[in-house]
Formats: C-alpha cells, sequence, structure tokens
C-alpha cells in the first residue's frame, strides 16, 4: 500500500449491542470468518469485551463484542458487572449496532436500553437498527414487525438523527440473518461506508485482540454449557495453557473449575462420556481457529471459595 492509499485509510469502533440472545455473538464469528466467540442458548455467556478486528482493502473495522444489555431489575450480580464491558463498547463506539431479536420483539426495553446507550455517549453516534434472526420469520412476520419497529421508533423517539437509514429504504430497520452470507455482506458494507476516516490500529493479519488460549477458553465454555445446560452455573473457570506447538498441531491443557462436587460428575458423565464429548466438540472449534490439528487434554477440579 502506497503513501496516498494510507492517507485514505478507514477505521471504524463499531459497538455490537442488544439484549441477551440477540445474535450479537453469532454475527461478530460471521463478520470474521472464524469463530472467536462462544454461543449458547444460556443467557449471558459472554461476560467479557471482545474484540474482532475485520480489515478489507482500506478499512479497518473494530467489532466490539458485549454483554447482552439487561433492564435494570433483571440484571444478577454477573450482569452488573459484565455490563461495565457494555458501557466501555458504548463509549469507545462511532457506530452502535443495535440488534433486536425479531422473533421476540418488546420495543419497550429495547428503546430504553437503547436510550440510555445513547445517553452515555458524550458525542453523536450514529446507530443501525437491525432486526436479526430475519431467517426465522415469513417474509409477510417480518415486514409486520419491521413496520412495528419503525412505527415505536417515529412515534417514541422524536431525535431521529441519530438514527441511519439506508438511502434505498423507505424505512427502518435493516433484516439480517447471520446465517446468510449475502445478508452479512451487505452490513459489512454499510458499515465500511460509515467507517470514519483514520489510520488502521492493527495489523491487517489480526483478528481479535484476545490472546489464543483466551479465544481457546470462549470455545471449550461453549461446549460446556451446550453439553450441560443449566446444570452447571456461570461460576465455571476455564483456565487454558499451551503444553507445545508444533508445525500441524497444537497441544492445549485445559482445566475446569468448580464450586461443587456434584459438578463433577455431571461434566464427567457417565464412563466418561459427557468429558468426552465436550473434548471432541472443543477440538472441531479449536481445530476451525487455529488452521491444524488440535489435540485438547481436560481435568475438572474443585476450586475451594473464601
Amino acid at each position: 500500500m502506497n503513501e496516498t492509499q494510507k492517507d485514505h485509510r478507514k477505521c471504524g469502533t463499531i459497538g455490537i449491542l442488544g439484549r441477551p440472545n440477540a445474535g450479537k455473538s453469532t454475527l461478530l464469528n460471521a463478520f470474521i470468518g472464524r469463530k472467536i466467540v462462544g454461543i449458547s442458548r444460556k443467557p449471558e455467556t459472554t461476560s467479557h469485551r471482545i474484540l474482532g478486528v475485520l480489515t478489507e482493502g482500506n478499512t479497518q473495522l473494530l467489532l466490539l463484542d458485549t454483554p447482552g444489555l439487561l433492564p435494570e431489575q433483571q440484571k444478577s450480580l454477573r450482569s452488573r458487572r459484565s455490563q461495565g464491558h457494555a458501557g466501555t463498547a458504548t463509549m469507545d463506539a462511532d457506530i452502535i449496532l443495535y440488534l433486536i431479536d425479531a422473533r421476540n420483539l418488546d420495543l419497550t426495553k429495547d428503546i430504553k436500553t437503547l436510550q440510555k446507550v445513547i445517553d452515555k455517549k458524550k458525542q453523536q453516534v450514529k446507530v443501525v437498527i437491525v432486526l436479526s434472526k430475519a431467517d426465522t420469520l415469513k417474509n409477510h412476520i417480518l415486514m409486520t414487525r419491521a413496520q412495528q419497529t419503525h412505527e415505536w421508533l417515529r412515534d417514541h423517539w422524536p431525535d431521529h438523527h441519530h438514527f441511519y437509514q439506508p438511502p434505498h429504504q423507505k424505512s427502518l430497520p435493516i433484516f439480517l440473518s447471520a446465517k446468510q452470507k449475502q445478508s452479512v455482506q451487505q452490513l459489512k458494507e454499510l458499515l465500511i461506508t460509515l467507517a470514519p476516516t483514520h489510520p488502521f490500529l492493527f495489523s491487517p493479519d489480526t483478528i481479535t485482540d484476545k490472546s489464543d488460549t483466551f479465544i481457546a477458553a470462549e470455545l471449550i465454555t461453549e461446549q460446556i454449557f451446550r453439553h450441560t445446560g443449566a446444570e452447571i452455573p456461570y461460576q465455571t473457570h476455564i483456565e487454558v495453557s499451551e503444553r507445545n506447538r508444533k508445525p500441524g498441531i497444537i497441544t492445549l491443557d485445559c482445566t475446569i473449575g468448580i464450586t461443587k462436587k456434584s459438578h463433577k460428575g455431571i461434566i464427567l458423565g457417565q464412563h466418561g462420556d459427557m468429558i468426552k464429548s465436550i473434548r471432541e466438540k472443543s477440538e472441531e472449534g479449536l481445530q476451525n481457529y487455529f488452521k491444524c490439528r488440535v489435540k485438547l487434554h481436560l481435568w475438572v477440579k474443585l476450586i475451594k471459595q473464601g
């Protein structure tokens, strides 16, 4: 890239926000083209701010995946701690990408949440409203919910300058299916258009600011929650270390820290079947991330509290 091209570089920070299970982590993974965030139906799986870095041509997008935003009365202690990460993402963002689950429309909660987000911003920010999981609904239902969203914003939010409306659309919001490449590509192109002129903050080959062991812990945690559901609490602590790395293969050690002795039996399963399945599925995800064979060793350890 020559000096003239460097002068025309763009770099924008996008805060991906929304209530729990709106599809934020799925979208971030789709943008990056590689799973760097664990996904689970269990609410509040993402408790850390995770940055994805997407570089295309002369544009770099810094994508901040955040814990799901909850109404104040619904916040657990874990939620209250994790909301700080979402607040940081809001303050840093040039653009807010606000996801609303098209299947579970509750505009009163979403508007209150979004208002708090925008009020925290010291400078003006563009907000892109997205109805996520659009592929799960029939077209006429989706159009009805889109119209409801547009009318609610019009009637309850007189200050419309925050919201971005694509030139080819008569009204908000934008539809999204993170499982459809064309849908993700269209949203990506929109964000590239909106990104401000600014030098790159990361090298073009960077995809996240987190370490490999952090991402590994995320992907292993995803499989623990997928396999055990509500039986294993959020207090489960995952610690990953890299044993060795050779051409074509990485060996990782992972300790699963639990707070109750009964949880050990759940994770191990009968005859070790559960932990074997967790290991095999985790290795599949890790191999997609590392782009090589991964050998994973798992241990379950009781952690003393207090």
